[in-house]
């Protein structure tokens, strides 16, 4: 799938995948590391097969229709991931509790893997050539999902908010700009980022 749109999961059979618990391993995309403030591109870290997100459902005894809000993480469009929720400021459990909203993050595409283009990677995108924005792709397919699966966790699909801050909050005003994401949200809060801001070019000094 590297350089090709993503594609939804083929569903199986026969088979129940428990999906209640945290994975022990840590799925981020490909990127450098910046543990190390020092050396911060010293280690590349990250699996291609990334494209996975969390959600939280805080408890609800009276079985309400609750609000739905789905979180796209910053970093430049070259580092984060969705269990970092908002750089772990925030812990998605205690947000959806607090807020009283099922709360998706979203795990998409960084660095070249997401956003580079080039006419040798254009792909067919319903019957038009299209290149790039891999990572924009990768998270409207999570939106999508989010409000498909979102009534299943007593969410109501006619209140969902999108947000996101910095390179989050700059794909959050894509999306709010794109007919092609237009039918998957009710409303939506950019916390730094706009569409103005154009993804940084990296270069040798």
């Amino acid at each position: 799938m590297r350089f090709k749109p993503p594609k939804p999961v083929v569903p199986w059979a026969n088979e129940t995948l428990d999906a209640t618990l945290a994975n022990d391993r840590h799925i981020k995309c490909p990127q450098f590391s910046i543990n190390d403030v020092t050396k911060p591109f010293v280690h590349y870290v990250g699996d291609e097969d990334c494209l996975t997100l969390d959600f939280f459902v805080p408890p609800n005894p009276n079985n309400e229709s609750l609000p739905v809000m789905v979180f796209i993480h910053g970093g430049g469009f070259w580092v984060g991931d969705d269990e970092k929720f908002a750089f772990g400021h925030f812990d998605g459990t205690k947000f959806a509790e607090a807020a009283n909203v099922i709360l998706f993050t979203v795990n998409y595409r960084l660095g070249p893997l997401g956003f580079l283009a080039h006419p040798a990677l254009t792909f067919d995108d319903n019957g038009h050539s299209a290149v790039g924005n891999l990572g924009l792709r990768d998270q409207r397919l999570a939106m999508e999902w989010a409000k498909a699966t979102a009534p299943m966790l007593g969410g109501d699909v006619n209140r969902i908010t999108i947000f996101g801050q910095s390179a989050g909050g700059m794909s959050i005003c894509y999306h709010y700009t794109s007919q092609a994401s237009a039918s998957l949200f009710s409303s939506a809060i950019i916390e730094s980022g706009n569409c103005g801001q154009a993804p940084q070019v990296w270069t040798d000094k």
